[in-house]
């Protein structure tokens, strides 16, 4: 199937897409006329049309509708259908409308929204080493090759409008580290803003998504190499200094499950031994047959970033020696458990 003939196609039908926007040869973007995209905001356009092989294909990143351009057309245009259906025909090229790509998964989005410019934040690794930001990342010993990851913003509510309008949170002009997450097509579907200073009267995280989707956030799943074991941890900043790592952004790591099969994935569960509701949770994670990394006793501080920061070295041998599963983590845990 021509993408010449799917180009041409597309042109024709772009006075019925709202909001439509040719990004460049091979990649479009509209307003999804599935799911209305949205109904709250009418300026809002989640629907890609993008080359795949020889052909167009359609994603829509907020109802989640995969398909061929073939049957976006048909839906759109029944008598443009039929011409499309000739003419495709007539190229000599194999006409299969309905089918829907095997492959979605992989495509990536990276000059829609990685490599977007914010108006109110600047990437870390732009900032001056004297910046309050770069100060906060460097007490926090942060890998500098992470900086290009994290923005700075001196407004996170002027950011956040500016990403989302419809994102329903009361929150203040305050300056903020701010962790872009992305999903599996590398699309930016929420963001993270984490307070330099911590105070009483400030919350210390805020987390907002930049879509309608319910999909969980969790943070990392873009640079995943599936073939490798993953490791899942809570929180963002951890993720960072463990390779193939995920933080789901909550204590359940379970739910990485969700995401990816079960064998392939590495709990590292914050380590507090006696802290009788984290205790209560790892003991369901080894119930269930993941696998579990049980920190040695060598080790007291309560998270990976903390480790780094106090001086723990060879992190990595750390997990790979003190991951358990089945019988053997049941034996660890009734050591490494300080709850009576």
């Amino acid at each position: 199937m021509s993408v010449y003939i799917d180009a041409k196609y597309v042109n024709l039908i772009s006075y019925n897409l709202r909001n439509f926007k040719r990004k460049n040869e091979q990649l479009y973007q509209a307003s999804c006329p599935f799911c209305g995209d949205s109904k709250k905001d009418k300026t809002k356009a989640r629907l890609f049309i993008f080359k795949n092989k020889n052909s167009l294909f359609v994603k829509c990143f907020n109802c989640g509708k995969s398909t061929t351009f073939a049957n976006l057309l048909k839906y759109i245009s029944p008598i443009l259908y039929s011409e499309y259906v000739l003419e495709t025909y007539s190229d000599n090229q194999s006409l299969n409308p309905l089918r829907t790509s095997s492959i979605m998964e992989k495509m990536r989005f990276d000059n829609v929204s990685k490599q977007k410019s914010f108006n109110n934040a600047e990437w870390c690794d732009k900032l001056p080493e004297n910046h309050v930001c770069v100060q906060y990342l460097q007490s926090r010993k942060i890998p500098i090759a992470a900086y290009s990851k994290l923005l700075y913003t001196a407004n996170f509510k002027e950011l956040a409008d500016e990403i989302y309008i419809d994102h329903g949170k009361t929150l203040e002009c305050d300056s903020r580290l701010v962790i872009p997450m992305y999903d599996k097509y590398h699309v930016l579907y929420g963001i993270a803003g984490r307070a330099l200073y911590d105070c009483s009267d400030r919350m210390r995280y805020i987390t907002l998504r930049t879509n309608d989707s319910e999909d969980k956030l969790v943070y990392g799943v873009d640079q995943i190499d599936s073939t490798k074991d993953i490791r899942v941890v809570e929180g963002q900043l951890d993720s960072l200094f463990i390779d193939n790592c995920i933080a789901v952004c909550c204590a359940e790591l379970n739910i990485a499950e969700e995401l990816f099969p079960k064998e392939k994935l590495i709990l590292i569960p914050d380590n507090e031994p006696r802290a009788p509701i984290q205790v209560k949770k790892i003991k369901g994670f080894i119930k269930k047959g993941f696998n579990v990394v049980l920190f040695p006793e060598y080790i007291s501080q309560k998270d990976v970033n903390l480790m780094i920061m106090n001086g723990v070295n060879d992190l990595e041998n750390i997990i790979v020696n003190n991951t358990f599963q089945g019988i053997r983590a049941e034996l660890e845990f009734a050591k490494w458990s300080k709850c009576v």
